[in-house]
């Protein structure tokens, strides 16, 4: 049997806590992001990281030219407004933390400011009670599935300006898991 040398042991210890530590730190949005309260020239960027961290939304025209950036406090459940918008306008986002991109920049993240005061068409998605156990493989219940895709097949998604939940979305107590 082939023994370790005490400074053999002694550094991969230090290795493998120095790994440990390296994993427990980096970060991953937990829930979200999600937007809100959008309006012609601000919105608000919510979302939660699995550890503490100052995390930052960049904003910017096109995906991968995020010119402006918004920091939020040190924490896990973040909140940024984004100020300065012109109306009507698509914005593409990103949250980074430490220099690393946890979601966004690219096509897919992405919100569009209010137009000018006046009257603009609009849909809006609003339901409740849409919480039920999962039973597919995909993680959502076949009756869910069913009228989402009944209602995408009358509004297509890019034609969504909006959606809201009236709530009672998670059952017994409310728990983090149940909501996510």
């Amino acid at each position: 049997m082939k023994r370790f040398h005490p400074p053999l042991v002694l550094a991969l210890s230090v290795l493998v806590t120095m790994m440990r530590i390296s994993i427990a730190d980096a970060q991953s949005i937990t829930r979200g992001p999600y937007l809100q309260r959008g309006y012609k020239s601000f919105i608000i960027v919510k979302w939660t990281t699995s550890a503490s961290t100052d995390s930052e939304v960049k904003v910017g025209t096109s995906p991968g030219a995020e010119t402006l950036t918004f920091t939020s406090a040190s924490g896990t459940d973040h909140r940024v407004e984004v100020t300065g918008l012109q109306p009507a306008t698509k914005y593409f986002y990103k949250i980074v933390s430490s220099g690393a991109t946890l979601v966004g920049g690219d096509s897919s993240h992405y919100f569009v400011t209010s137009p000018n005061d006046g009257d603009e068409p609009f849909h809006v998605w609003a339901l409740g009670d849409s919480g039920i156990s999962a039973t597919l493989s995909s993680g959502e219940h076949p009756n869910q599935a069913a009228v989402r895709d009944s209602f995408l097949n009358v509004v297509p998604l890019e034609d969504l300006s909006f959606f809201v939940h009236l709530g009672d979305i998670a059952y017994s107590t409310g728990t983090d898991t149940q909501f996510q």
